[in-house]
């Protein structure tokens, strides 16, 4: 889709002390920030370099599902003198969910099972989280189609 995906750190002219309220104290009030580019064609995501490697992976899905979906931001705030946008829990949610699908898609879940990954083996193989491959299993009624369940 055309963005490109970066830490803090490779913000150009960012100050040292905006670094540390985003990798220091304000770690824990940010995830990922997605700027648009001005000709409509991609853009730059910022990730929190603090989460772990599967939740910057969710978190760049989650940021691409604003875009996809249009969002526009309810509101800016200030983090540490830095404006960043905030999205409406309902934006947030259907970000969340469209995020979700498009990390462990349906058919990805079809072809973990054919291959007998675990529920582990899946979250391993895609670099999510046990919840996401809890929610997307169930979400998409696979275990139903397949008449079986996937096992932990």
């Amino acid at each position: 889709m055309g963005f490109r995906v970066i830490e803090p750190s490779a913000i150009p002219g960012l100050s040292e002390g905006h670094l540390k309220v985003l990798t220091g104290d304000g770690k824990n009030n940010w995830s990922a920030v997605l700027i648009k580019a001005e000709n409509g064609d991609g853009g730059l995501i910022i990730n929190n370099p603090t989460h772990s490697p599967c939740r910057r992976e969710s978190n760049i899905f989650h940021e691409i599902s604003h875009d996809l979906c249009q969002h526009e931001p309810d509101e800016v705030i200030n983090l540490g003198g830095l404006a960043v946008r905030s999205f409406s829990s309902e934006k947030e949610e259907q970000a969340e969910r469209l995020g979700y699908a498009l990390h462990i898609s349906r058919d990805a879940l079809f072809w973990a099972a054919k291959r007998k990954l675990t529920r582990s083996g899946i979250a391993e193989h895609f670099c999510a989280s046990e919840i996401l491959v809890r929610h997307r299993i169930n979400s998409t009624a696979v275990e139903r189609i397949l008449k079986r369940a996937i096992p932990t």
